[in-house]
């Protein structure tokens, strides 16, 4: 008896040893650093506090800033997703490249838009994503999405009734294409909002389909809420949608982001895969379009993560967003999904964004100025080139914060030198210096240990620094 009784002390002793070895490996790869530059490390949860990367034009923002930490992430964070969105349309090279250094090119999506130099009977895209896919997003949030993309994209000024006329009739198009059994696209709705003859075939399937309360409402909602309406009305909120979706609906465009079936889903960034866009450089509009509307997909995504169980969260893979002239892609819909409310929030569920851009007043026009200052002070962790203008030089030292110091002065009064001491507050790296930094040096700030200025060389996609600037 008393035998058996110590075999069971044992086991126990030894159970609890081994939960404590498990919960500090846990601990301390929680801890593990996963990005060093300028002597700082970062932890996962610190990378998670979002990145800001401003300079001016040629000050080094994407060889020595994005590059580096980039490169880190896919060393250190071998399985990490998320999605890669740029306006000159070239960052998708050097991720290809430094994708295959590290043995994950099948982890690249690279949806791929038919490059000029190839007719169009010979190309056939490798990677094809319908925008509106998931069943598990409601219409309503696809509409709102498409509607808040257009407004991000030099449309705010529409009339908020023919705003919400669209967002309705786009997400209810959206719904009755299920319904019908068509292929659920924005290049779709966009035919049967606007061509009466694809929304009579519409009207007449669903009718003969077996009725169902909501096929019903369906029904009743384009009879009496989109036709019924006056003719200059409905003018407007045709002209509305049509300005909405037009980006969506050209050949090349829609043969990648309007196809009938995917070859891959947007939870699979989940499991390591990296979603970027390529584009020839006359589809600008539409890449601004669709890279907006991928990255309020990844924020939705990176949401939807907070619905599992504590314990499945936590063995969650980093998701990243990697922005390069972010200003082309941030969206201030106050009821929508907005840049400036979603960053500070996705940092719990393991997801974070990297925004690089010339200035931090860049984002004053496309968000006005408080949401945008709420937007950048979200950003914790900065990398602070060359500053292109003042007020962003400015607002980049109050960021660093001031110090005290102490003033002198002296005089003479009465053939006697005097002496005055004044304490004072002074950024602690001036404005001016920020304006006057060389090229590839930044001001390097960590969320947490404070901040250095050091040289960053710029690196190739395979981690070396390049030839030309070693040999500068």
């Amino acid at each position: 008896m008393s035998t058996s009784v110590g075999y069971s002390v044992a086991a126990a002793f030894w159970l609890a040893a081994v939960c404590v070895l498990v919960a500090h490996v846990r601990g301390r790869r929680k801890q593990r650093a996963i990005v060093r530059l300028a002597g700082f490390k970062w932890t996962r949860a610190d990378f998670c506090r979002g990145w800001l990367i401003t300079g001016d034009t040629g000050s080094g923002k994407t060889r020595s800033g994005i590059t580096p930490l980039l490169f880190q992430i896919f060393r250190n964070e071998p399985t990490w997703g998320g999605l890669c969105i740029d306006d000159k349309g070239l960052y998708w090279e050097t991720l290809s490249e430094m994708a295959r250094h590290f043995g994950r090119e099948d982890d690249l999506i690279l949806l791929q838009v038919r490059p000029d130099d190839y007719a169009a009977a010979a190309w056939s895209p490798r990677h094809t994503y319908n925008l509106t896919s998931d069943r598990s997003i409601p219409y309503n949030t696809f509409a709102k999405a498409v509607v808040d993309t257009a407004s991000s994209l030099g449309q705010a000024g529409d009339k908020g009734f023919f705003k919400n006329q669209a967002q309705i009739h786009i997400a209810a198009a959206l719904e009755i294409l299920r319904e019908i059994g068509a292929d659920v696209t924005l290049e779709n709705a966009y035919h049967l909002l606007l061509d009466q003859g694809d929304l009579d075939e519409a009207m007449t399937d669903l009718a003969s389909s077996h009725q169902t309360l909501r096929r019903r409402e369906l029904s009743e909602h384009f009879s009496n809420r989109f036709l019924s309406q006056p003719p200059e009305q409905i003018g407007g909120v045709k002209e509305t949608i049509a300005n909405y979706l037009q980006a969506f609906i050209t050949p090349d465009i829609a043969s990648v982001f309007c196809p009938g079936h995917n070859t891959f889903e947007f939870a699979d960034i989940d499991r390591g895969k990296i979603i970027c866009v390529a584009m020839p450089q006359k589809f600008q509009l539409e890449r601004r379009y669709v890279n907006t509307f991928l990255k309020m997909l990844f924020y939705t995504h990176a949401l939807r993560r907070f619905d599992k169980p504590a314990e499945e969260r936590r063995h969650d893979n980093l998701l990243i967003l990697w922005a390069d002239e972010a200003q082309r892609f941030v969206s201030a819909s106050e009821d929508g999904m907005s840049d400036y409310n979603c960053i500070d929030v996705i940092r719990e569920a393991q997801a974070t964004v990297v925004a690089a851009a010339q200035s931090s007043t860049s984002f004053v026009p496309p968000l006005g100025r408080e949401k945008a200052r709420v937007f950048t002070l979200n950003l914790r962790n900065r990398l602070i080139f060359k500053a292109a203008d003042e007020e962003g030089a400015v607002e980049s030292a109050d960021f660093l914060g001031k110090k005290r110091v102490i003033k002198k002065s002296w005089g003479y009064s009465g053939g006697r030198m005097s002496r005055n001491y004044s304490e004072q507050e002074e950024h602690k790296i001036k404005p001016h210096l920020l304006r006057n930094l060389p090229k590839h040096t930044a001001v390097v700030i960590h969320c947490e240990r404070g901040h250095r200025r050091k040289l960053l060389p710029p690196i190739e996609a395979d981690g070396r620094i390049c030839r030309w600037f070693r040999a500068a």
